[in-house]
């Protein structure tokens, strides 16, 4: 059985996010941030820019997306969205229980990548490149490109090795962003020294994860505070015990959706989604087999979403039964108005 989603060992379960760090904490995230400068001085000011560009947009596309409104009259719930230096607790556990030249490896994962391609584009194509009057004389003998080659093969191999890119994959816990939820006020944070990190690792712009978190972290918002069309909530304790799959199932499948419909204003938002996920396991993949159905799935989740709140329906299992209850009592009332639809066409008179 999985995690529920507020678990006491999630470090977001805490209504004291701002705790202080001991010194040998401060001292890792301090050594983590100067080689992200390092990289890109521009990484904090990328991942503010990006969320204060989206982040109306985002908000009224889950407020579509869920039929949930988190102001109702006078009643407003805002949820503030903090852009935070430092690491939430797992991804500082794995960074400093491995050497920082695997820090700097990951984090040039994707430039390793993409110029072991190029090298071997050079390898393969050197005798006329080399002779080429737009090169010639070549700088380079065909035995050092090929020796070039043979070193971006390794560190290459060697990154995939790495134990610590199986420690990430394995977190099932949120660490690009978080959703405090236990706050009098709840809030989301958005690590952008984690962000920067991943974005770098996956070779995915910086501003396109940070959407994605972005709609992520919103989406537990949304599903927890929102209230649906009778003005109820998800009750704080219940939304707690939910099963991780359900509730990160939900921030994920609207995730997905609202890519989806921002793809023609900014297709890399799709990309760093899927490529994201292709890095996740667990709670993270839950909602996959939900985005299967095309026709019916906004709706059957939304439904299945509303009756689990009110109910509070905790395990996944639960949950799969009732999207497969929606599912079939939607394709019924959908075969029932073809049957009727196809009778009014013959020319008799429709009650």
């Amino acid at each position: 059985m999985s995690a529920t989603f507020g678990s006491a060992d999630r470090y977001y379960s805490t209504n004291r996010p701002d705790a202080p760090r001991d010194k040998q904490r401060r001292t890792l995230e301090e050594r983590f941030a100067a080689l992200l400068e390092k990289y890109d001085r521009e990484l904090p000011q990328r991942v503010d820019r990006a969320f204060k560009q989206w982040n109306g947009i985002l908000r009224e596309y889950l407020r579509s997306e869920t039929g949930l409104r988190l102001t109702v009259g006078e009643d407003t719930r805002a949820v503030p969205v903090r852009i935070r230096t430092g690491l939430p607790d797992p991804f500082a556990q794995i960074l400093a229980s491995v050497d920082e030249k695997e820090w700097l490896l990951l984090l040039n994962r994707s430039a390793i990548e993409r110029a072991g391609h190029g090298l071997d584009f050079v390898q393969e194509e050197f005798d006329w490149l080399s002779s080429w009057e737009m090169v010639a004389p070549s700088p380079a003998k065909k035995d050092e490109v090929q020796n070039t080659a043979i070193l971006f093969g390794v560190l290459g191999e060697v990154i995939r090795k790495l134990a610590i890119l199986d420690k990430i994959r394995a977190i099932d816990q949120d660490t690009l962003g978080a959703y405090f939820f236990r706050l009098w006020r709840p809030e989301v944070h958005l690590y952008w020294m984690v962000i920067g990190f991943t974005a770098a690792m996956l070779g995915i712009p910086v501003e396109a994860l940070t959407v994605v978190v972005t709609i992520h972290e919103l989406g537990h918002a949304y599903t927890h505070l929102g209230r649906d069309i009778d003005g109820k909530r998800w009750e704080t304790g219940a939304f707690a015990a939910a099963d991780a799959g359900i509730v990160e199932g939900l921030a994920q499948f609207y995730t997905a959706s609202i890519c989806k419909k921002l793809y023609e204003r900014f297709p890399p938002a799709w990309n760093a989604y899927t490529t994201l996920l292709e890095n996740q396991s667990g709670p993270y993949r839950a909602h996959e087999e939900w985005l299967k159905d095309t026709k019916t799935g906004g709706e059957v989740v939304r439904m299945s979403m509303i009756t689990c709140r009110s109910t509070g329906t905790e395990t996944l299992n639960d949950f799969e039964s009732l999207r497969k209850r929606y599912r079939e009592e939607l394709q019924k009332d959908r075969r029932t108005n073809v049957v009727a639809d196809a009778k009014g066409s013959t020319g008799r008179q429709r009650p």
